[in-house]
């Protein structure tokens, strides 16, 4: 098979940069992002035809039909579409096809690029972090532009790190995401087995996400790492599960203990997202949709004037409607099971729930769609011959 292309190399490279970096980086215009992304389209055209496994086909037909349907639902209730949230909708298409067909067509190639990537991204992060703790400014490459901090509760005084992403939330989603994805990919792929590394991994996304107060992302970590010690959980499961049964109850007795006016504004949106889906038929209410919603109820003042849903997969729910999220689910079931079958139930199998348990996390979710080049590594994994693997073929797989 013909390999990769320097071309199609760099484009992938500048694409995983603007990713990392947010869409002001370098270009407030034209992003970064997009110009890659739109250079890995054309490239397609202009290569010999790879062979592409059914899920490729599977996956693009999926997004195509979510991504006309919400436009036609938006179109539908015109008053919430602007042509702004239009475009990056279909940004979406654009990303997800050329990405896809990377990982599908070229898959151990693309998902090394995507592993150093990520191990930059992780310790440039880590540093970032740390430095907006020190300093108590946001930096000028991080999306908010500011020089002081700004909360959804004012009384909120924390000064947490935004890095190169919208709020600290979604630093801490994207952070997450990477670490899940350098310690599979050294585990499953790599020939490395310095554990060294690996630990110091580990402390760096716990270091980063600590910084950021995202209980749900540190959570996701921690299960990852026991999931990947499954042998020794199996081997003392008694005393592991006595102990998880003990933290689970600790975990609750806090959630409980400390709640803050933010914690009851989340809650009502996420009721009222539910409540809202019967009065658009389950069928959604398009791009935007949940912001006009929520400001015309009477009780507006439940969400504390906050009209974004803020989380990713109950956005989806309310743009797109029942079928099209539960199209999605099932699109990743899918996906794991194709995992399953070629290579057991192992790291990457296990970042799929998880990764649709992230995605619930309080998020600016318009803006988040950078977890979509996550799921086409997914879907890469998926897509990688046993032949050319490296340590893979001497890992025990648990049943």
């Amino acid at each position: 098979m013909k390999q990769l292309s320097l071309y199609n190399k760099i484009a992938f490279l500048i694409l995983c940069l603007g990713l990392f970096s947010n869409w002001y980086f370098f270009l407030p215009v034209l992003t970064i992002t997009r110009v890659a992304t739109l250079a890995l389209l054309v490239g397609m055209f202009f290569v010999k035809r790879p062979k592409l496994d059914n899920i490729f086909y599977v996956v693009a037909a999926f997004f195509f039909m979510y991504v006309t349907y919400t436009l036609l639902i938006s179109l539908w209730h015109s008053q919430y579409l602007t042509y702004s949230n239009a475009g990056n909708h279909v940004f979406i298409l654009l990303l997800i096809i050329p990405t896809l067909w990377l990982f599908c067509a070229y898959s151990k190639e693309t998902m090394r690029i995507f592993y150093y990537a990520c191990c930059v991204f992780l310790v440039v992060s880590a540093i970032l972090a740390v430095v907006e703790i020190i300093t108590g400014w946001h930096l000028p490459m991080s999306n908010m532009f500011l020089l002081e901090n700004k909360y959804i509760i004012p009384e909120d005084t924390r000064n947490s790190p935004t890095g190169f992403f919208y709020n600290t939330n979604d630093f801490a989603i994207i952070v997450t995401m990477a670490l899940c994805y350098i310690l599979s990919y050294r585990k499953l792929i790599s020939a490395e087995t310095k554990i060294w590394k690996d630990i110091l991994f580990v402390i760096l996304g716990l270091l980063t996400i600590c910084l950021t107060h995202c209980r749900t992302a540190l959570f996701i970590i921690v299960f990852f790492v026991l999931f990947m010690q499954r042998n020794i959980f199996l081997k003392y499961k008694r005393i592991l599960l006595i102990l998880l049964a003990v933290l689970v109850i600790a975990a609750i007795v806090a959630f409980f203990a400390i709640q803050t006016e933010s914690t009851w504004v989340r809650a009502n949106l996420y009721l009222y997202s539910f409540l809202s889906l019967f009065d658009s038929y389950c069928l959604g209410y398009g791009l935007e949709g949940d912001m006009y919603y929520y400001a015309n109820m009477d009780n507006y003042n439940l969400f504390g004037h906050i009209i974004n849903i803020h989380s990713y997969l109950l956005h989806f729910l309310l743009t797109s409607g029942v079928l099209f999220f539960m199209g999605y689910i099932v699109l990743l079931v899918y996906i794991m099971r194709k995992i399953a079958e070629n290579h057991g139930r192992n790291e990457f199998w296990c970042m799929i729930p998880l990764y649709v348990l992230l995605l619930f996390a309080p998020s600016s979710s318009n803006f988040l769609w950078p977890h979509y080049v996550f799921f086409c590594s997914y879907i890469g994994y998926a897509c990688l011959p046993m032949a050319n693997q490296g340590s893979f073929q001497t890992e025990i797989v648990c049943s």
